[in-house]
């Protein structure tokens, strides 16, 4: 694999409610143990937002697809 992204809201509580924090922190989980396992990988968190159709937009077309092709 080439390229590893990461991309979520800074607010998505999608999966896991306001127990367990949702995707946003299960993605903040995520990217920490990736890189204390030394996986090379790309993480962004846009803050201020949620599981939008902004923060999907924002993260294919800035962050995603140009990354594809480098």
């Amino acid at each position: 694999m080439s390229f590893f992204f990461l991309g979520v809201g800074a607010n998505d509580k999608v999966g896991g409610g306001l127990k367990n924090g949702g995707a946003a922190e299960g993605l903040r989980n995520l990217d920490r143990t990736l890189t204390e396992k030394g996986i090379k990988h790309t993480f962004k968190e846009l803050p201020d937002t949620d599981h939008t159709w902004f923060a999907w937009r924002h993260f294919l077309c800035y962050d995603f697809l140009p990354n594809l092709w480098k």
